[in-house]
């Protein structure tokens, strides 16, 4: 008797894994590569309006076609225009947690291919929780110049915005990328949540990422999806089509999110040439703690500080503040990063900081510097004010100044003559909306340029 209770048992334990393994596959984000000829039975297509297709190209094997015929405006924007229905771009969409509840913290990335040539086309992802709340990012094209000008010029433009119970959420805006060769055949779309925070950020090769826009919504999320669309109000208000389009889709995945977000890493010089490395986190997830490395002169051949371990927090959503004394530093120009580690001996490294050590021990007040040098600001991200640090070797005259990323200048922070010395300038951008911004300091026939991150 007791052994055959014991049977039941562990048969009713067994079907229990099997209905949770099977749950989790079914609910995870799935990389799907298209390169069959059938969709992911894990996907739904959904058309609103009709006459869209998604299908695996039959000749490559490796693309989804994703076509959007000429006709009626397709934006994924939410209100309902002249009769048609709220988000009316044509879509795949995945379940990834079960209905009504939240997934989580993610990253989601899309790889297309194709030129957009033609104003008004879109591609982009959702992060949904339903058809009228939901949060959009895409690329789009946009021109210059009046409707019917043959000299307007087609810019590209990437958007991140929250849509909730049908009206937005939150809109910064569209932000305008760098002009890109026509040549270009690919551009990458990545999405970050962290909690109530979403990041946009987009690339050319699928390894170098420039952040566009963030915002900072509460919403559940139990699916995601691709969407492509055309959108063109002014045409379609006068009767005619918005432009056909088709697009190419090699895949759709999530990177992995680096586990500990960190909103600050700077590096102080104390008496006696000691370097202190101050870092804060903003969240961590497994992570096991962090170890100190530096190089000397350059950002490269970076080395592990003996004994430099930090244990880290393991999952918090609390910030913490860490610091270290490097007391093994050498006149010079230091570069500093840090080597963060997970739980599972993942590594990750943050980008690196410089600091200039003292020729002479005690002398800071009678050392001039060597060299022309513009720091990264500190804090970065920022919001709304953040500190530049820059070095001028010899009397000349500077310009410190910021510009969007279509190189507009948006603000002077310095535009005069400077004697030989170390400098510190703080730069408040609360007249400036979220975004990338570089700043660039022209001095001694010299110009070094660096990127910021506003984010409010």
């Amino acid at each position: 008797m007791n052994h055959r209770k014991t049977l039941l048992l562990f048969t009713y334990i067994l079907a229990c894994v099997v209905l949770l393994v099977s749950d989790v596959s079914a609910q995870g984000i799935r990389e799907s590569e298209f390169n069959g000829d059938t969709l992911d039975t894990f996907w739904r297509f959904v058309d609103p309006l009709g006459g869209c297709s998604a299908v695996p190209d039959s000749v490559t094997h490796k693309h989804l076609k994703f076509s959007v015929p000429a006709g009626p405006s397709r934006d994924p924007w939410p209100w309902n225009y002249q009769g048609q229905p709220a988000n009316r771009s044509a879509r795949l969409v995945q379940q990834v947690a079960p209905p009504g509840s939240d997934y989580g913290n993610f990253a989601v990335l899309v790889k297309f291919d194709s030129v957009m040539k033609s104003m008004y086309q879109i591609k982009g992802i959702q992060a949904i929780q339903n058809d009228s709340t939901f949060i959009r990012c895409e690329f789009f094209c946009d021109s210059t110049g009046s409707p019917g000008d043959s000299g307007r010029t087609l810019q590209l433009k990437a958007f991140l915005a929250s849509i909730v119970n049908g009206g937005p959420g939150q809109n910064p805006g569209p932000v305008v990328l760098p002009l890109l060769p026509d040549t270009t055949r690919t551009l990458y779309l990545r999405l970050d949540r962290i909690n109530s925070s979403f990041t946009l950020r987009y690339s050319t090769d699928g390894s170098s990422w420039t952040i566009t826009s963030a915002i900072t919504q509460a919403i559940n999320i139990d699916s995601v999806g691709i969407h492509v669309a055309s959108a063109d109000p002014v045409n379609v208000a006068s009767g005619n089509n918005a432009p056909a389009f088709k697009s190419y889709i090699d895949y759709f995945r999530t990177p992995v999110i680096l586990p500990v977000q960190l909103s600050s890493f700077s590096a102080v010089l104390q008496a006696n040439n000691l370097v202190r490395l101050n870092w804060t986190t903003i969240t961590e997830t497994n992570n096991y703690g962090f170890e100190v490395q530096k190089s000397l002169g350059s950002a490269q051949n970076f080395e592990t500080i003996p004994g430099s371990f930090i244990p880290g927090h393991g999952t918090t959503l609390e910030p913490h503040h860490y610091s270290y004394v490097d007391v093994t530093t050498s006149p010079g120009t230091w570069y500093y990063r840090l080597k963060q580690i997970d739980l599972d001996g993942t590594v990750h490294y943050t980008e690196p900081i410089r600091i200039s050590v003292l020729t002479e021990v005690g002398e800071y007040g009678k050392r001039m510097p060597t060299e022309f040098a513009l720091d990264q600001n500190y804090p970065n991200p920022f919001n709304p004010s953040t500190v530049i640090r820059y070095e001028v070797p010899t009397e000349t005259r500077v310009t410190l100044e910021v510009f969007n990323l279509i190189g507009q200048k948006v603000a002077t922070i310095v535009d005069e003559v400077k004697p030989a010395g170390f400098y510190t300038r703080s730069f408040n951008a609360s007249g400036l909306t979220s975004g990338v911004y570089m700043y660039k300091l022209a001095a001694g026939g010299r110009s070094f340029t660096r990127k910021m991150v506003l984010i409010k």
